[in-house]
């Protein structure tokens, strides 16, 4: 792939973004508050999907001015590297996230679930190119960080947002 067709195809997957991210913000804004229980702006079900939108879209916005000015990521050579180009990670990540998001729908228990779910996911990521004794460190590092992960993303859906987790 060519200098030329980076950079297109940067431009075109940047203004995607704008596109979706504005589509969510807008979407987002057309959330009823319900005041008759206290909410407000802030406390809004539209809040954080807005703020996502909105960080997609200021995103997408970047990687299409970059492509239009030319500074799409390319080699010295003035060719993508087709190492740094993989289809592969993304569609595990894809089929993981699928696979969690699947498990969930079906019942099974949400701080578990996730802990398997991180520690996975950070291991199959980190693990070429390491000793065994890295790759132990790696997945108890992996196993810490899914556990205080799951446990206070479930303290702040419980018991601050008062949203019940499977």
């Amino acid at each position: 792939m060519n200098y030329a067709k980076a950079s297109r195809a940067d431009f075109w997957t940047g203004l995607s973004w704008v596109i979706l991210g504005g589509a969510i913000v807008a979407m987002s804004a057309k959330l009823p508050i319900p005041r008759h229980l206290g909410a407000s702006a802030m406390t809004s079900p539209g809040l954080v999907p807005g703020l996502l939108g909105a960080a997609l879209l200021a995103l997408g916005a970047i990687l299409s001015l970059r492509a239009w000015r030319g500074r799409s990521v390319i080699g010295s050579d003035g060719e993508i590297d087709p190492a740094s180009v993989s289809t592969k990670r993304p569609v595990v990540a894809g089929l993981m996230m699928v696979g969690y998001a699947l498990a969930l729908t079906l019942g099974l228990p949400f701080t578990p679930l996730t802990v398997v779910f991180v520690t996975v996911f950070i291991g199959a990521f980190n693990w070429q190119g390491q000793t065994m004794r890295q790759k132990m460190i790696t997945f108890g590092g992996a196993a810490v960080m899914g556990l205080i992960f799951a446990v206070t993303l479930e303290f702040v859906f419980e018991q601050l947002f008062f949203v019940r987790l499977p």
